[in-house]
């Protein structure tokens, strides 16, 4: 809107697991742990995340 770029939490795992902030195991359960507390994702964006962190 003002020219801020935001991103979202998906894009924040990706870039902490790229800069070796943390490991692939751990960045699934981030997102497991996501899913159990109530965040929605579809179906395909979950294989999609899990084909992109292997």
């Amino acid at each position: 809107m003002q020219g801020i770029e935001t991103k979202g939490i998906v894009w924040l795992i990706f870039e902490f697991l790229r800069n070796d902030v943390i490991s692939k195991d751990e960045s699934k359960d981030f997102i497991d742990s996501m899913i159990d507390e109530g965040w929605y994702c579809s179906t395909d964006l979950y294989k999609n995340m899990l084909q992109r962190v292997e």
